[in-house]
């Protein structure tokens, strides 16, 4: 056996079932990440903004106070 044949760097030859199991596995797993972290993002951004809108509801023109007349 020739012992230079391990040393160094080895072109590894992959065959078409590699570039499939990325095609249909891989590539679609990290696709289904990237939108549900985009989603958690979006959703933490639309509680701010919801939040925002509420509390400048509640300091209207009207009640300037921000106190709400309505009881829980």
């Amino acid at each position: 056996m020739n012992s230079t044949a391990n040393s160094g760097l080895q072109t590894v030859v992959r065959g078409e079932g590699y570039l499939l199991a990325h095609l249909f596995f891989v590539v679609p797993v990290i696709v289904l990440q990237v939108q549900y972290i985009m989603s958690v993002i979006r959703r933490r951004r639309l509680k701010k903004q919801f939040r925002a809108v509420i509390r400048n509801n509640d300091r209207s023109p009207a009640n300037p106070d921000g106190i709400s007349d309505k009881s829980d």
